[in-house]
């Protein structure tokens, strides 16, 4: 995979903090990636995210906005939903605001939509509330991407009807 001056992960939503093995872990939904990130680093966005279960919300969702949202950890399993939204934010680092960034996320076996910031980045197979309407999907995508800003927020739509289990189950990176 090239890119131009970043490959990194990235999960979360308010501050994160180093895990004894020096990993940044997402806390309250937030990952502080200011001091942990340079231009080569991949960063797991493993740790507290933001999750509205059986809910598809857009980027601009708000925890004010009367919606049932969660704090869980990500990598995360779910059997109970068949469909939500999570959804982080992340602080970059100054040097990296207006750099080209990536973010890989790996084959979920469902449907999903990726937004950066309130851009729709990726629909992989047709996210929907029902099995009717739902096209699952089984591809990975990196996705490159610039922010203007130093606070990035990634909202993921998932949608499975017909596996198991679903939900963010794998790092995205």
């Amino acid at each position: 995979m090239a890119c131009y001056t970043s490959n990194f992960s990235l999960f979360g939503w308010f501050w994160s903090v180093m895990s004894e093995d020096d990993e940044v872990r997402g806390f309250g939904g937030q990952f502080n990636l200011t001091s942990a990130l340079s231009t080569e680093d991949m960063v797991p966005l493993n740790g507290q995210w933001m999750y509205y279960p059986n809910q598809l919300v857009g980027p601009q969702a708000s925890v004010f906005g009367g919606f049932d949202v969660r704090l869980i950890d990500v990598p995360h399993s779910t059997k109970e939903y068949d469909f939500g939204t999570y959804q982080t934010d992340f602080n970059l680092p100054p040097d990296l605001v207006g750099e080209l960034l990536s973010l890989y996320i790996p084959n979920l076996g469902h449907a999903y939509k990726v937004w950066i910031n309130d851009e729709l980045m990726v629909e992989e197979g047709k996210v929907d509330l029902d099995r009717a309407s739902t096209i699952p999907a089984k591809r990975a995508h990196m996705l490159d991407f610039t922010s203007n800003e130093r606070m990035v927020t990634l909202t993921i739509q998932v949608s499975n009807h017909y596996l198991r289990t679903g939900g963010l189950s794998q790092e995205i990176l």
